[in-house]
This record gives structure tokens, C-alpha cells and sequence, in this order.
């Protein structure tokens, strides 16, 4: 599947600038890397119906299997 190119939308947040035309990026006292760390933390309500990636339990409520899937990430990560 192939997509044509298409034009950069336009708002008012910022000009658009092809990334071919800007100056190159410089770090403060000429770093090479930047770290930017940025936790992302979630909660999901347990006795509330979400997203799911089983169907057949989407209306279990506990659903407990699309529960767990949801906050492993969030135990595992933080």
C-alpha cells in the first residue's frame, strides 16, 4: 500500500519550515546527545469496561485479561 505525499497542514501554532531548510540543531556546550526522560504513568479504572484486544471479554466486568494487559506496562515500567 502506497500513500501519495501530502501537503503539511496548516494552523497557527508555528511557520512551517522544511526540515532541509533549517540550521542544523545545536546542543548546549556542544553535546551530541540529548536524554529527554519523560514517565508515562496510567491508571485504569478495574471495574470499568475499556479498550480491548480480546472482544469476546469486553463486557466481562472485571475483564480482568484486557485489565491486566493494560497495567503490566505500567507495573513493569515504573
Amino acid at each position: 500500500m502506497s500513500h501519495a505525499p501530502s501537503a503539511p497542514q496548516q494552523h497557527d501554532r508555528f511557520p512551517y519550515s522544511a526540515i532541509s531548510d533549517r540550521p542544523p540543531l545545536r546542543w548546549p556546550n556542544g553535546a551530541r546527545v540529548a536524554v529527554w526522560v519523560i514517565p508515562n504513568i496510567e491508571h485504569f479504572l478495574f471495574d470499568r469496561p475499556s479498550a480491548s484486544i480480546i472482544a469476546a471479554t469486553a463486557g466481562l466486568v472485571p475483564d480482568v485479561l484486557n485489565y491486566s494487559w493494560r497495567d503490566y506496562g505500567v507495573r513493569v515500567g515504573v
